[in-house]
């Protein structure tokens, strides 16, 4: 065979699987499938579901208030349970960066009269670079717990449909 022959040969075999010729793989697409590769496309309600996260997760960060925070929280809860701790233990070890948080505050001020501030003046303010990785952060991290909700919720709803029973390790039959 000459490697003109082989190409071909090779090219209509590969082609009539299904591939996409943009390198891009469709998730009906025959190689895909017999893979048992699932969609990770979010469809548009869990798109929505992880937009409402982020937005209330990053109004609660930019105000530093806890209530949108713990909202969004609750709104991703199975997978909340794990990425708040790890939240707190990444935003711990950034605190330890030298010059990201100051041990102490302080600051003056000085009022004229009539009650306006002239001056103000504060010492031990977070650096900046560490406020806007922690605000960044806590978004990022309630989001990915979003969307691993709707990939928990897929894979449990594609069990269910395949009829397998679920088997654990008191019953291996699945009894």
């Amino acid at each position: 065979m000459t490697p003109e022959e082989t190409r071909s040969t090779f090219d209509r075999h590969f082609w009539a699987a299904g591939a996409v010729d943009s390198r891009r793989q469709n998730r009906h697409d025959p190689l895909v499938n017999i893979l048992g590769v699932p969609s990770v496309r979010l469809k548009v309600r869990s798109s929505l579901y992880v937009v409402a996260v982020a937005l209330i997760a990053a109004v609660g960060f930019a105000e530093q208030s806890p209530w949108p925070i713990l909202l969004a929280a609750l709104l991703a809860v199975p997978s909340s349970i794990v990425a708040l701790p790890l939240y707190y233990l990444a935003y711990g070890f950034l605190a330890l960066i030298p010059g990201a948080k100051p041990s102490s505050s302080s600051g003056s001020a000085t009022f004229a009269p009539d009650g306006r501030m002239l001056t103000s003046v504060s010492t031990g303010m977070p650096a900046a670079w560490f406020t806007i990785t922690a605000f960044v952060l806590g978004v990022l991290t309630l989001t990915v717990a979003a969307i691993v909700n709707v990939l928990l919720l897929r894979a449990l709803a594609a069990r269910r449909r395949s009829g397998a029973p679920v088997t654990t390790q008191s019953s291996p039959q699945g009894d």
